[in-house]
Protein backbone atom coordinates (compact mmCIF):
# COMPACT_ATOMS: atom_id res chain seq x y z
CA UNK A 1 0.00 0.00 0.00
CA UNK A 2 1.75 3.13 -1.24
CA UNK A 3 0.50 6.34 0.36
CA UNK A 4 1.46 10.00 0.09
CA UNK A 5 3.62 11.07 3.04
CA UNK A 6 0.82 12.92 4.85
CA UNK A 7 -1.60 10.01 4.47
CA UNK A 8 1.10 7.57 5.56
CA UNK A 9 1.69 9.58 8.73
CA UNK A 10 -2.05 9.55 9.47
CA UNK A 11 -2.22 5.82 8.80
CA UNK A 12 0.65 5.05 11.18
CA UNK A 13 -0.88 7.30 13.83
CA UNK A 14 -4.14 5.41 13.39
CA UNK A 15 -2.25 2.14 13.85
CA UNK A 16 -0.70 3.46 17.06
CA UNK A 17 -4.08 4.61 18.38
CA UNK A 18 -5.65 1.24 17.62
CA UNK A 19 -2.73 -0.53 19.30
CA UNK A 20 -3.27 1.61 22.40
CA UNK A 21 -7.00 0.91 22.56
CA UNK A 22 -6.52 -2.83 22.10
CA UNK A 23 -3.94 -2.77 24.87
CA UNK A 24 -6.56 -1.20 27.13
CA UNK A 25 -8.94 -4.06 26.42
CA UNK A 26 -11.29 -2.40 23.95
CA UNK A 27 -13.00 -4.81 21.50
CA UNK A 28 -11.19 -4.97 18.15
CA UNK A 29 -14.19 -4.15 15.95
CA UNK A 30 -15.35 -1.19 18.03
CA UNK A 31 -11.84 0.19 18.42
CA UNK A 32 -11.21 -0.08 14.69
CA UNK A 33 -14.48 1.72 13.90
CA UNK A 34 -13.55 4.55 16.28
CA UNK A 35 -10.03 4.94 14.91
CA UNK A 36 -11.11 4.54 11.30
CA UNK A 37 -13.76 7.23 11.66
CA UNK A 38 -11.40 9.55 13.49
CA UNK A 39 -8.83 9.40 10.69
CA UNK A 40 -11.41 8.97 7.92
CA UNK A 41 -9.69 5.84 6.68
CA UNK A 42 -11.05 4.05 3.60
CA UNK A 43 -12.05 0.41 3.87
CA UNK A 44 -8.78 -1.07 2.50
CA UNK A 45 -6.72 0.75 5.16
CA UNK A 46 -9.12 -0.37 7.89
CA UNK A 47 -8.73 -3.97 6.75
CA UNK A 48 -4.94 -3.67 6.94
CA UNK A 49 -5.20 -2.39 10.51
CA UNK A 50 -7.66 -5.11 11.45
CA UNK A 51 -5.33 -7.81 10.19
CA UNK A 52 -2.07 -6.34 11.40
CA UNK A 53 -2.35 -4.40 14.65
CA UNK A 54 -2.09 -6.11 18.04
CA UNK A 55 -1.42 -4.83 21.56
CA UNK A 56 2.24 -4.79 22.49
CA UNK A 57 2.41 -7.66 24.99
CA UNK A 58 0.24 -9.98 22.88
CA UNK A 59 2.34 -9.24 19.78
CA UNK A 60 5.61 -9.84 21.60
CA UNK A 61 4.53 -13.15 23.15
CA UNK A 62 3.27 -14.48 19.83
CA UNK A 63 6.34 -13.31 17.93
CA UNK A 64 8.63 -15.11 20.38
CA UNK A 65 6.70 -18.37 19.95
CA UNK A 66 7.02 -18.52 16.18
CA UNK A 67 9.45 -21.18 14.96
CA UNK A 68 12.13 -20.66 12.36
CA UNK A 69 12.77 -22.86 9.31
CA UNK A 70 15.38 -24.89 11.19
CA UNK A 71 12.53 -26.43 13.23
CA UNK A 72 11.15 -28.16 10.13
CA UNK A 73 13.91 -30.73 9.71
CA UNK A 74 12.75 -34.25 10.56
CA UNK A 75 9.32 -33.07 11.71
CA UNK A 76 5.76 -33.52 10.53
CA UNK A 77 4.14 -30.28 9.36
CA UNK A 78 0.39 -29.74 9.44
CA UNK A 79 -0.72 -27.00 7.04
CA UNK A 80 -3.78 -24.80 7.49
CA UNK A 81 -4.42 -25.29 3.79
CA UNK A 82 -6.45 -22.34 2.56
CA UNK A 83 -4.85 -19.98 5.07
CA UNK A 84 -1.34 -20.64 3.74
CA UNK A 85 -2.27 -21.08 0.08
CA UNK A 86 -4.33 -17.87 -0.13
CA UNK A 87 -1.61 -15.81 1.58
CA UNK A 88 0.93 -17.02 -0.98
CA UNK A 89 -1.49 -16.44 -3.83
CA UNK A 90 -1.94 -12.88 -2.60
CA UNK A 91 1.83 -12.43 -2.72
CA UNK A 92 2.04 -13.85 -6.23
CA UNK A 93 -0.88 -11.74 -7.49
CA UNK A 94 0.20 -8.48 -5.88
CA UNK A 95 -2.66 -8.26 -3.39
CA UNK A 96 -2.30 -6.41 -0.10
CA UNK A 97 0.09 -8.03 2.38
CA UNK A 98 0.74 -6.85 5.92
CA UNK A 99 3.84 -7.12 8.13
CA UNK A 100 1.90 -7.60 11.34
CA UNK A 101 2.85 -6.51 14.85
CA UNK A 102 3.09 -10.13 15.99
CA UNK A 103 5.72 -11.06 13.41
CA UNK A 104 3.45 -12.75 10.88
CA UNK A 105 2.73 -11.89 7.26
CA UNK A 106 -0.99 -11.82 6.52
CA UNK A 107 -3.04 -10.87 3.49
CA UNK A 108 -5.75 -8.24 3.72
CA UNK A 109 -7.63 -9.26 0.60
CA UNK A 110 -10.38 -11.28 2.32
CA UNK A 111 -10.82 -13.58 -0.69
CA UNK A 112 -11.34 -16.88 1.12
CA UNK A 113 -15.08 -17.00 0.50
CA UNK A 114 -14.63 -16.64 -3.26
CA UNK A 115 -11.51 -18.80 -3.57
CA UNK A 116 -11.25 -21.38 -6.32
CA UNK A 117 -8.11 -23.18 -7.55
CA UNK A 118 -6.24 -21.63 -10.47
CA UNK A 119 -2.77 -21.81 -12.00
CA UNK A 120 -1.65 -19.47 -9.20
CA UNK A 121 -2.72 -22.13 -6.71
CA UNK A 122 -0.23 -24.53 -8.28
CA UNK A 123 2.48 -21.87 -8.04
CA UNK A 124 1.70 -21.43 -4.35
CA UNK A 125 1.75 -25.19 -3.80
CA UNK A 126 5.11 -25.46 -5.56
CA UNK A 127 6.51 -22.82 -3.20
CA UNK A 128 5.17 -24.69 -0.16
CA UNK A 129 6.40 -28.12 -1.19
CA UNK A 130 9.79 -26.85 -2.37
CA UNK A 131 10.36 -25.01 0.90
CA UNK A 132 9.32 -27.89 3.15
CA UNK A 133 11.33 -30.42 1.14
CA UNK A 134 14.40 -28.18 1.16
CA UNK A 135 14.19 -27.90 4.95
CA UNK A 136 13.81 -31.63 5.45
CA UNK A 137 10.22 -32.06 6.59
CA UNK A 138 9.45 -35.65 7.56
CA UNK A 139 5.84 -35.50 6.37
CA UNK A 140 3.29 -32.91 5.27
CA UNK A 141 -0.46 -32.93 5.93
CA UNK A 142 -2.74 -30.31 4.39
CA UNK A 143 -6.08 -29.69 6.11
CA UNK A 144 -8.62 -28.08 3.76
CA UNK A 145 -11.93 -26.60 4.89
CA UNK A 146 -14.44 -29.07 3.46
CA UNK A 147 -17.39 -26.68 2.91
CA UNK A 148 -15.37 -24.60 0.46
CA UNK A 149 -15.93 -25.38 -3.20
CA UNK A 150 -13.70 -28.07 -4.74
CA UNK A 151 -11.94 -28.87 -1.47
CA UNK A 152 -12.07 -32.61 -2.09
CA UNK A 153 -10.69 -32.19 -5.61
CA UNK A 154 -7.94 -29.88 -4.40
CA UNK A 155 -7.06 -32.40 -1.70
CA UNK A 156 -6.65 -35.14 -4.29
CA UNK A 157 -4.51 -32.82 -6.41
CA UNK A 158 -2.23 -31.90 -3.49
CA UNK A 159 -1.87 -35.56 -2.51
CA UNK A 160 -0.84 -36.36 -6.08
CA UNK A 161 1.71 -33.53 -6.04
CA UNK A 162 3.21 -34.92 -2.85
CA UNK A 163 3.44 -38.40 -4.33
CA UNK A 164 4.96 -37.04 -7.53
CA UNK A 165 7.75 -35.48 -5.50
CA UNK A 166 8.20 -38.61 -3.38
CA UNK A 167 7.18 -36.62 -0.29
CA UNK A 168 5.40 -38.37 2.54
CA UNK A 169 2.01 -36.86 3.30
CA UNK A 170 -1.52 -36.20 2.16
CA UNK A 171 -4.22 -33.58 1.92
CA UNK A 172 -7.70 -34.02 3.31
CA UNK A 173 -10.91 -32.00 3.39
CA UNK A 174 -12.15 -31.68 6.98
CA UNK A 175 -14.97 -29.89 8.75
CA UNK A 176 -12.64 -27.84 10.95
CA UNK A 177 -8.94 -27.53 10.02
CA UNK A 178 -8.27 -25.52 13.16
CA UNK A 179 -9.37 -28.33 15.47
CA UNK A 180 -7.27 -30.81 13.48
CA UNK A 181 -4.21 -28.60 13.85
CA UNK A 182 -4.73 -27.99 17.57
CA UNK A 183 -4.10 -31.70 18.14
CA UNK A 184 -1.57 -32.23 15.36
CA UNK A 185 1.62 -34.02 16.52
CA UNK A 186 4.06 -31.67 14.84
CA UNK A 187 4.44 -28.11 13.57
CA UNK A 188 1.26 -26.18 12.78
CA UNK A 189 1.59 -23.87 9.77
CA UNK A 190 -0.91 -21.01 9.92
CA UNK A 191 -1.24 -17.25 10.38
CA UNK A 192 -4.46 -17.55 12.39
CA UNK A 193 -3.73 -15.77 15.67
CA UNK A 194 -6.10 -17.80 17.84
CA UNK A 195 -4.70 -21.05 16.51
CA UNK A 196 -1.10 -19.92 16.91
CA UNK A 197 -1.80 -19.13 20.56
CA UNK A 198 -3.17 -22.63 21.16
CA UNK A 199 -0.75 -24.92 19.33
CA UNK A 200 2.55 -26.05 20.80
CA UNK A 201 4.72 -25.38 17.73
CA UNK A 202 3.46 -22.56 15.48
CA UNK A 203 5.06 -21.92 12.09
CA UNK A 204 4.36 -18.90 9.87
CA UNK A 205 5.05 -20.92 6.75
CA UNK A 206 3.64 -18.39 4.29
CA UNK A 207 5.59 -15.58 5.94
CA UNK A 208 8.84 -17.54 5.84
CA UNK A 209 8.37 -18.34 2.15
CA UNK A 210 7.46 -14.76 1.24
CA UNK A 211 10.43 -13.27 3.08
CA UNK A 212 12.93 -15.81 1.70
CA UNK A 213 11.57 -16.62 -1.77
CA UNK A 214 9.58 -13.48 -2.66
CA UNK A 215 11.45 -10.72 -0.84
CA UNK A 216 10.53 -8.02 -3.36
CA UNK A 217 6.81 -8.48 -2.91
CA UNK A 218 5.50 -5.25 -1.26
CA UNK A 219 4.24 -5.52 2.32
CA UNK A 220 2.66 -2.80 4.41
CA UNK A 221 4.55 -2.12 7.66
CA UNK A 222 2.67 -0.74 10.64
CA UNK A 223 5.40 0.80 12.75
CA UNK A 224 6.62 -0.38 16.12
CA UNK A 225 4.09 -2.58 17.83
CA UNK A 226 6.00 -3.91 20.81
Amino acid sequence: MTLPLEEKDDFLEAAQDLRYLLGKGYPRTGALTFVGNRYQLPKPQREVLYRGVYPGHEALVRKRRLLGPEAIKGRAVGVDGYNVIITLESALLGRELVECDDGLVRDAAWVSGSFHPTDTTDQALDLILDFLAEHGSLSIVFFLYAPMSLSRELGLHVTALLAGRSLMGRAQAVADPKSELRDFPGLAATSDSLLIDRVAEPLDLAGLIIRRRLPRVPRTALGQGA
